[in-house]
């Protein structure tokens, strides 16, 4: 019988030997599982206040869901925000188009509004060129010493090659070369 007590010794010896080297070769040969073998009760009171502790430590449940609640609050606060300026951005982009619009009509009313001041401006430097042609060369000479020589000038080239030349002979001289002048500058 102290054979076989024997051999059980050295079998118990054995296993824990085996169960040791396995533990060692995993890395979790440590005072923790040395414990959790020669003293279960001992490392099961030490897991339940770890575990406890842990839970003190970590915030409750409740907690948790009321800071996602706020922070998902805070997110579609900003979402509104940005929708918002999403939609003023739009009605500012609207509003200048619109504007641009507006500008752009205008400018065409004016561009308009020049074209026939300018048609106007012509017909009547037309209207007076034919009045000056009727007239005496004197008497046409001082009506356009009085006016000022760029008029004087295209109003002189509307006028017949020869009836020019007399009005401009029938000039002062001064006022004769300005005009001249201002003829030549014209490039007609």
């Amino acid at each position: 019988m102290g054979k076989l007590i024997l051999m059980g010794g050295g079998f118990i010896l054995v296993f824990i030997g085996t169960l040791a080297g396995f533990l060692a070769m995993n890395g979790q040969l440590n005072a923790e599982t040395l414990q959790r073998f020669t003293d279960p009760e001992s490392y099961a009171e030490s897991q339940k206040t770890r575990m406890e502790e842990a839970k003190a430590n970590e915030p409750a449940l409740g907690d948790l869901a009321s800071q996602l609640n706020e922070r998902a609050k805070a997110l579609d606060e900003r979402n509104i925000a940005l929708d918002e300026r999403e939609k003023q951005l739009q009605q500012r982009e609207d509003d200048l188009a619109k504007a641009r619009e507006d500008l752009e009509m205008l400018q065409k009313t004016i561009n308009e509004s020049f074209d026939v001041a300018a048609e106007s401006r012509k017909a009547q430097l037309q209207t007076i060129a034919i009045t000056l042609e009727s007239m005496e060369a004197q008497s046409a000479a001082q009506r356009l010493e009085a006016m000022p020589t760029d008029e004087v000038a295209e109003i002189l080239l509307s006028v017949k090659d020869k009836k020019r030349g007399e009005i401009l002979e029938a000039m002062d001289t001064e006022t004769a070369r300005r005009v001249i002048k201002e003829i030549l500058e014209s490039g007609t």
